[in-house]
């Protein structure tokens, strides 16, 4: 009787980690939905993070807007777009970038994105920005994941410490 009952508690901790593994890569598997917010806590309202900032100085407002998504086109690896208003002044800021991000060991977020702004129908230059992290699990389908990388804009670079959180649909 002890033994069948040992043999009941082995069988279901077994299980219990099977499930526990398969659901923790779920989130990252081909087919997935990737949204994500945050910003750059060392270039703050830069029109590079998504979501929502607003800054009042002198009677004048700065609005930074952005929206960041992605699609699982292979196991943890996904495309990724990105679009960014910035208005201030009456002068709006519109940038567009697109990438890859790929999940080493599922936990290591490592993120390639190029792309350009444009104001007043004028292009500029060419934006790069590459960054590792660490994905810290906060829900089933949501990361916390903290970055730091590089931000290249034409030939000046700067150093850029993120933070964003993902949610995986």
């Amino acid at each position: 009787m002890k033994k069948t009952i040992q043999v009941i508690i082995i069988g279901l901790t077994l299980g219990f980690i099977s499930t526990a593994i398969s659901a923790q890569s779920d989130f990252i598997r081909k087919g997935r939905v990737l949204i994500e917010t945050g910003s750059s806590i060392t270039n703050s309202l830069s029109n590079e993070g998504s979501g929502a900032s607003v800054l009042f100085d002198g009677g004048t407002s700065v609005l930074e807007l952005g929206v960041e998504g992605g699609y699982f086109i292979g196991e943890n690896f996904a495309l990724k777009t990105r679009l960014g208003i910035l208005s201030a002044g009456g002068v709006s800021l519109t940038s567009f970038a697109g990438g890859v991000k790929y999940y080493i060991a599922r936990v290591v977020p490592v993120e390639l994105t190029l792309g350009s702004f444009s104001a007043e129908g004028i292009i500029g230059p060419l934006v790069t920005n590459a960054s590792i992290g660490y994905g810290i699990r906060l829900a089933d389908n949501i990361n916390l994941e903290p970055s730091i990388g590089v931000l290249v804009i034409d030939a000046g670079a700067s150093a850029r410490i993120g933070l964003n959180f993902a949610m995986f649909l």
